[in-house]
């Protein structure tokens, strides 16, 4: 049990935080602030989380999670659940308290239950970067990805013929994203998007996605092809070596 919590107070002192031990690092933010500081950043009146309806979470059960650095580092496995609305991983320490994950740009992926989902910088528009969450569907130098979105809702008093709403979470939005090597992940919904990254193999690219009849809105479809762009563009740069 020392050992265990001795590993575990080593992970959160790699991120900048500390509540195994009990001792809370500045940088910590529990699931309240950030909530807090999220509405006063919109202007809105406080309200607590849970009275929301609706799940902000992409599975509200906290599962074993585990934290891999980008120096390969494996750490113990730890409760973890990613919040879509917050776009923040949260940690439940044994005491029960849920604290928001910081330092992630020192954590290459997080394998949360069958999940995994890693930190990256994306394109949110055609000229604005942002950086979040995103769920990794393939593994490898071109990455598949899907980035979850969950609006908030503002509540509506009762009108004539329908009663009243409060306020509420969205269900969730999914948007597909490639990523290649370490550049920004980039939104996908066309054919024409993916092929403009690949001018090289363009035409093999073409001739593949009409020969499998692909859609790239269906994920199973875009999963394929990224597989497919993996394997052509890393076997050619092993040719090259």
């Amino acid at each position: 049990m020392k050992i265990k919590t001795y590993l575990l107070f080593i992970v959160f002192g790699f991120l900048g935080l500390s509540s195994v031990a009990q001792v809370v690092n500045p940088t910590l933010k529990t699931v309240d602030n950030v909530w807090r500081a999220h509405q006063m950043e919109n202007g809105k009146p406080l309200i607590r989380n849970a009275a929301i309806a609706g799940n902000p979470y992409l599975n509200r059960n906290f599962k074993e999670g585990k934290l891999i650095s980008r120096y390969n580092m494996k750490f113990p496995a730890v409760p973890l659940r990613y919040n879509i609305f917050t776009d923040n991983i949260e940690y439940k320490s044994t005491n029960g308290n849920v604290y928001a994950l910081k330092g992630q740009n020192k954590i290459k992926s997080y394998e949360i239950g069958d999940t995994t989902l890693i930190y990256s910088p994306y394109y949110k528009s055609k000229n604005k970067l942002a950086s979040g969450y995103f769920q990794v569907l393939v593994q490898g130098n071109t990455k598949a990805l899907i980035k979850y979105t969950v609006y908030l809702l503002q509540a509506h008093p009762t009108q004539p013929y329908k009663p009243a709403e409060p306020e509420r979470y969205t269900d969730v939005i999914k948007s597909l994203y490639l990523k290649v090597d370490s550049s920004a992940a980039i939104p996908v919904s066309k054919a024409k998007a993916i092929l403009h990254l690949f001018p090289k193999y363009k035409s093999q690219l073409s001739r593949y996605i009409k020969d499998e009849n692909l859609r790239i809105r269906k994920q199973a479809d875009f999963v394929k092809l990224v597989k497919y762009i993996d394997k052509i563009t890393s076997s050619t740069a092993g040719n090259k070596k």
